[in-house]
């Protein structure tokens, strides 16, 4: 049986191959196709402007004159923006892509591809959703913004000085994914844009959780011998993203979401979610069934530092409990705060109108019972 060409095969090789190009993103020597398929798969959608076939009927539809084009330029420019995190987001694609008369477009899809970030989620989402939901998600890179002010601004840490931060020990037992599905009704759905972890959508009532396990795990074992609190700048300037983010990330998934090791129903669900493949939805990766301890391991005291606004969010969210049907969220919002006043009006016309009727009724009764009195009934016979 004939080889069918895949998409990479049929936009040409270069001088690095596509292994090449993985290994040099993932920070993995060995890449065992097995474990970064969903990664492979990524790749493909980032690079190609495809939607790679994971089942049978998926049409591959490429997108021509995409860059950057060859897993060589692709390395080039992931080697520019690594080493440039002080330049600003016009200056990095002004010297990545020269030649290129969709700058903008092959920057973006550089930094997808180098730190699994969306630096335009913003023109995804509407207007309000970050006023309404988030404070700091969609993200935008601007083009006067050095790439490091970006991630601080997409990525803020908790001061420990004025607030409580969520611990390793505080409770979570409530915050497991097949719990929040099965007694909130959200839908876990993966993102492959780590600054959308643990983002939820009310319209939706979905939780994005970050899936790209793998590339994560590799992430975790490429800065294991950096400390945990290594400045923002200084792992930047190594070509990494920050070691609290990545040992945070990868706990909230199995410490706190998908505690697979220790609870039978979490195990359930992740195997739910790995299969979960359709035309209207993606699968989480498979390797988010195999879980390998890290040389970071979470003491009690182990603060989450990124991650705490949003576990605090998600807790307030379990603990309030959303409405459960249109109805319910209908009286909510009709009688929150700012309808208060109206609701207070209502309130006393409604008792004013009531004791009105109650007044008539008392004049009638006593009308009737007078009438009664003056003109007894007189007995027949």
């Amino acid at each position: 049986m004939d080889h069918a060409p895949t998409p990479l095969e049929t936009n040409g090789a270069s001088a690095v191959s596509l292994d090449d190009a993985l290994k040099a993103l993932c920070r993995d020597p060995i890449l065992p196709e097995s474990r970064f398929a969903a990664f492979r798969c990524y790749y493909d959608e980032v690079r190609l402007g495809v939607r790679p076939a994971r089942h049978n009927g998926d049409a591959i539809i490429p997108i021509d004159c995409l860059y950057p084009s060859t897993h060589e330029s692709v390395v080039r420019a992931v080697e520019k923006l690594r080493s440039g995190s002080e330049k600003t987001a016009e200056s990095f694609w002004t010297e990545a892509f020269p030649s290129c008369d969709k700058q903008i477009d092959a920057a973006w899809r550089t930094v997808k591809l180098t730190y699994l970030i969306d630096p335009a989620s913003q023109d995804s989402y509407p207007s309000g959703f970050r006023f309404e939901n988030e404070s700091v998600f969609p993200v935008k890179w601007k083009s006067k913004q050095t790439f490091r002010d970006f991630f601080n601004t997409a990525f803020p840490t908790a001061d420990t000085k004025i607030q409580e931060v969520w611990k390793a020990s505080s409770k979570r037992t409530s915050l497991k994914a097949w719990k929040l599905h099965k007694r909130l009704k959200l839908e876990i759905v993966p993102t492959n844009d780590l600054a959308e972890h643990l983002v939820y959508n009310p319209k939706t009532k979905s939780l994005a959780v970050f899936h790209q396990v793998e590339w994560l795990k590799a992430q975790v074992r490429y800065t294991e011998n950096r400390e945990l609190d290594e400045a923002v700048e200084l792992s930047l300037a190594a070509g990494t993203l920050p070691p609290q983010l990545l040992v945070e990330t990868l706990y909230t998934i199995y410490a706190i979401l998908f505690p697979i090791g220790t609870d039978k129903k979490s195990l359930k669900f992740a195997k739910r979610l790995v299969q979960a493949e359709g035309p209207a939805r993606s699968a989480f990766d498979r390797n988010l069934l195999t879980y390998g301890r890290s040389a970071h391991q979470p003491s009690v005291d182990f603060e989450y530092l990124y991650w705490n606004r949003r576990l605090k969010a998600l807790q307030a969210l379990v603990e309030a409990r959303p409405p459960r049907n249109n109805v319910v969220s209908w009286f909510e919002r009709h009688t929150s705060e700012r309808n208060a006043l109206t609701v207070a009006i209502i309130g006393l016309f409604l008792s004013a109108l009531f004791g009105l009727l109650g007044l008539l009724v008392g004049i009638s009764q006593i009308v009737v019972s007078t009438w009664a009195w003056k003109y007894p009934v007189q007995k027949l016979g």
